[in-house]
This record gives structure tokens, sequence and C-alpha cells, in this order.
């Protein structure tokens, strides 16, 4: 098996990609599912309310659960049809769309077929943060993930959004799994720009785009903890193969004294500029080729005194801060999708979506 491997993976060439020409500011439906055809009605009307011009559904959760029929090559089953009349709302109404496919943590597909998962030396499967995960070096687990990029083009979406296309953190378990007999062959990095140089190569004839989730910490001149070098993603290099790349700079999620912030959750103008000014200092002539996550949850889990109550203004604050760095692309998320923890320091109702907060004429999308 590894040395089949080794052959394959001989063969594939690098690609370069040319900066799309849309500016995308969206936000993560991902909760939405393509029966739930009534309720896009309304996330359009919001985008376009405020501004925005992208929504992110899933199309592979988290979970591993497939919001599309693999097996409808025609695309005329009922759960892909569905999909496409939620594409065609978006388009008539000028909204871009992202799917995310969730890569390679998956509690579905392991289950399914094991030889597609990182198991244990025992034969168990690995389990990493409540989740099992598909080994990056199976064939079939390639196989899966591009029929999946594939259906999403065919579909209609504008662009495919990887999230988990990466190696978990935790080395020192990793080390003790199937993983180490092929990582003699090949290094994470290298299995990961593989991935990307077929995915980018079979989206070309759909003219999509393809972009990566990464976590911010790569990011060349930004924090690096531990473990985060092993994840397989080098960011100048996927920045140079892909469209996009979408660092998650969500100010909750850096250390305290990060970047010389104190705490940056209370300063989420400054922990963002410097994250995407390290970005921008990375890929110097390529820095327009990124797309960041940024925030839109209040991070009620950091100790008190640590955070703040996340509404319009944290959001605004972070859009500056892009803007200020000359980024004009972004999306916004929240963890629990609907958005009402951000709610309490707007002076609106407890009732209110989010939405609406950003409906203020205050509140200021720039273009």
């Amino acid at each position: 098996m590894v040395k089949r491997f080794f052959v394959g993976m001989l063969l594939i060439g690098s690609c370069l990609c040319s900066e799309p020409a849309l500016n995308t500011k969206g936000f993560d439906v991902c909760g939405m599912y393509a029966g739930e055809v009534e309720d896009i009605d309304y996330k359009i009307e919001l985008a376009k309310k405020l501004g925005l011009n992208a929504l992110v559904i899933n199309v592979k959760n988290d979970n591993g659960i497939l919001n599309i029929d693999l097996d409808d090559k025609q695309c005329q089953g009922d759960k892909n049809k569905l999909m496409k009349e939620v594409l065609k709302k978006c388009r008539e109404n000028g909204i871009y769309t992202i799917a995310r496919v969730v890569c390679f943590a998956d509690n579905v597909a392991p289950v399914k077929d094991p030889d597609m998962a990182i198991k244990e030396r025992d034969e168990t499967l690995f389990v990493c943060n409540n989740s099992l995960w598909l080994n990056p070096y199976s064939f079939n687990t390639l196989n899966f993930i591009t029929n999946i990029v594939t259906a999403s083009a065919k579909i209609g979406f504008d662009e495919v959004r990887l999230d988990f296309l990466r190696f978990t953190e935790q080395v020192k378990r990793l080390a003790k799994t199937n993983i180490s007999l092929y990582e003699a062959i090949e290094n994470k990095a290298d299995v990961i720009e593989r991935y990307l140089n077929i995915l980018q190569s079979k989206l070309k004839r759909f003219g999509t785009v393809l972009s990566l989730d990464v976590i911010a910490g790569i990011i060349p001149g930004a924090l690096i903890k531990e473990g985060i070098t092993e994840l397989g993603q080098n960011y100048k290099s996927i920045a140079r193969k892909i469209n996009y790349v979408c660092p998650m700079v969500y100010p909750s999620h850096w250390h305290n004294g990060a970047l010389g912030v104190s705490y940056p959750d209370l300063d989420p103008y400054t922990i963002v500029k410097r994250a995407i000014s390290c970005s921008n200092n990375a890929l110097k002539k390529n820095y327009r080729k990124v797309s960041p996550w940024i925030q839109g949850f209040t991070a009620n889990w950091l100790p008190k005194g640590q955070y703040r109550k996340y509404g319009r203004q944290e959001i605004q604050d972070q859009i500056d801060a892009l803007r200020d760095c000359g980024i004009k692309s972004f999306c916004i998320w929240n963890m629990s999708l609907n958005y009402d923890d951000v709610l309490s320091n707007t002076g609106g109702g407890g009732a209110v979506k989010f939405w609406r907060i950003l409906d203020s004429a205050q509140f200021k999308m720039y273009l």
C-alpha cells in the first residue's frame, strides 16, 4: 500500500491560481440544509439589507453528514434538487454561494469504511476532540473528498471552502497511529498540498473558486503554539496554490499576550490588524488572496475581565482592521448560528436576531 501511494504522489504537479475578482462578504449559515428552502428567502433578504453578498452553506459538516447525494450523478434526486433550488434563489438575488466541506474530521465515513480511518496501533479508530479522523494518506479518503468537491461544483456552488484539511495538533498521540507508517515517505505539508493540487485541477473545468480555512496561528510572524507546525498547512504555499486562504482570526482564539495584545478579545481591532499585517508581510504580492473569518459571538468561556460582549461595534472594529490592511473579503461566524449572544450590548431586545443589528446605518460594510 505504501509503495502504491508513493508512486501516485509523484504524479501530481503544482498549480498557481489567480485571485478571484469578486470581493465576498458573507456569513455562516452552515446549519441550513437543502430541505430548508423556505428559510433561504429570509437569509437572502438579510444579506441584501446588510450589504453582504455571500452565504456559507454546509455540504459536509463537522460530523461527516453530507447534504448532497454523491450517487446522484445527474443531480435529479430530491436532496440535490433542493440544493440546486437554494443555489438558484441565491444566484437570482446576487448572492455568492460557498460550499463548506469539512474534510478529515468525520464521524460517519470512518465507521462505514475503517480502511479510510486513522487508527490506533490496536486497530481501534483514532478519536481526537470528540471526532474520528479520516486518514489523509488513504486513496479512499482522497477519492471521497474529491467526489464531494466535484459534486459541489457540479451542483452550482460558486466556491468550495475546505475546512479541517489538516492533521490534528495532538502530535504525540498521532505519532502512535498508522499515520506514522506513511509520514516517513511523504510529510504532512506535502500531503495537504497534494490534495490542493488535485482539487484545484478538478474545479478548473467548472470555473469554481477553491479556498481553505486555516488556523490563524500558522500565519508566519503570528503566534505559533505547540503542535501548530504539525498541522501540515504551509500558509505561503497554500496561498500560491488556491484562490483564497481563510485564516480564522477570531480575537477570542488568541492567548493572552499574542502579538503584543494583553487580552485579545478585549481589543478586536488591534489583534485582527496585527494578524493580517503578518499575513500581508508573508504573502507580499499575494496578500489580497485572503478572506478571513471574523468573530460574531461572545467568548463567555474566557475568564471574567478577559472578554467582552460582541455586537455591532466589535464586528465593525474587525472589519475596519481588515480594511486598513487592504482586505475586502471576509465571513462572519457565530458558533451557535443564531447570533443571539451578541445582542445584549446593542440596546436591542433579546428576541431580535443578530442580522437586524447589522441592519443599522451605523454598521458599515466597506466595498
